[in-house]
């Protein structure tokens, strides 16, 4: 009998030692391939990596966090240049997707690894990203109060002023702002863990219109100077239609381009143009209401190509300029 009681002591003695000691090596963590008990999906987002080092697998987790807010940022993106198809006044796409990206830096800046596990058979690396949804929510929620407010201001700026071009830069302004707070919508009802959001106050797609019946208002007469002036007078007309102004000889405001280049080479069998160009937005007084200079240099391996590649460098720095005179002085920018 007391053999027998030895036995059993025995026996559980050594199911404790088992239970108590050092987990198996082999076996993984619970969120490397599902659901984690201690971080559940309703309380936090999880981001998961991979890979052969600890580090690019810590990389590869706060990445794949990231990639929630990325989908936002893309369905944005595809929806502005869906909706607007010609450039009528609005940010380029890829001007609202960089604010959008520094944006989604202050949310994700929270996020921690808070797991990791080194495979011991296939000698890869895994890693655990975390972030609770109740710190992103919140994160989201101020920057859509910043974005409201922001806007407010510039729509009350926009109905107040009788210079139409001054008008034009603050609206357009607001309904990039507004644009980028659909995004920001969109991120929040994926974050928070009811999928509530904020209403918005505006439609972006009332702003829109609103905004290119405003541009349509504005005509401005396109005017090329030095070499090729003529084309240059037909590349800055085609950017100005482009982005949604009226294009008129008469109009009260005129955009003045200067080009001057020369032709080098062939040198090493390259031919190169270098020189610059310059532009100017004038109002009906003569004030220069914008301004811009870039010198050019650009080179092929042949001569016809080497022009042509000038033109398309030409063509982008006329939409940039158009761009700029868009968004209104710098002190019409809150």
């Amino acid at each position: 009998m007391r053999k027998a009681v030895l036995t059993v002591i025995t026996t559980a003695l050594l199911g404790a030692c088992a239970h108590t000691g050092e987990p198996d090596p082999h076996t993984p963590p619970d969120w490397v391939s599902g659901e984690s008990q201690q971080y559940p999906v309703s309380q936090y987002l999880l981001g998961r990596g991979q890979a052969e080092r600890g580090d690019r697998a810590r990389d590869r987790a706060r990445a794949d966090l990231a990639r929630i807010f990325e989908v936002a940022i893309d369905d944005a993106t595809r929806d502005i240049q869906t909706f607007t198809s010609s450039r009528d006044g609005t940010d380029s796409g890829s001007d609202i997707r960089r604010e959008l990206q520094t944006r989604t830096e202050r949310v994700i800046s929270g996020v921690e690894i808070a797991g990791q596990w080194a495979d011991p058979d296939s000698d890869q690396h895994h890693a655990l990203a975390i972030l609770p949804r109740s710190r992103a929510t919140r994160t989201l929620r101020e920057q859509i109060s910043e974005l409201d407010r922001a806007s407010a201001g510039l729509i009350e700026t926009s109905r107040g002023l009788d210079d139409p071009l001054r008008q034009a830069g603050a609206a357009t302004r607001a309904l990039s702002l507004q644009q980028q707070r659909q995004a920001l919508h969109r991120s929040l009802q994926s974050v928070d863990a009811e999928g509530r959001g904020v209403p918005p106050r505006w439609s972006v797609a009332e702003l829109s219109t609103a905004h290119r019946e405003l541009l349509q208002r504005i005509h401005i007469r396109p005017e090329g100077q030095g070499q090729d002036s003529e084309r240059l007078t037909q590349m800055l007309g085609g950017a100005l239609a482009e982005a949604g102004f009226s294009v008129s000889e008469t109009g009260p405001y005129r955009m003045r381009a200067q080009l001057d280049y020369e032709r080098m080479g062939p040198r090493d069998g390259w031919y190169w143009y270098r020189g610059s160009l310059r532009t100017s937005l004038e109002d009906a007084q003569g004030i220069t209401r914008d301004s811009q200079q870039w010198d050019l240099r650009v080179s092929a391996s042949e001569a016809g190509l080497a022009r042509a590649r000038l033109f398309e460098e030409i063509e982008q720095l006329l939409r940039a300029q158009v761009a700029s005179a868009l968004r209104g002085p710098a002190e019409d920018q809150p």
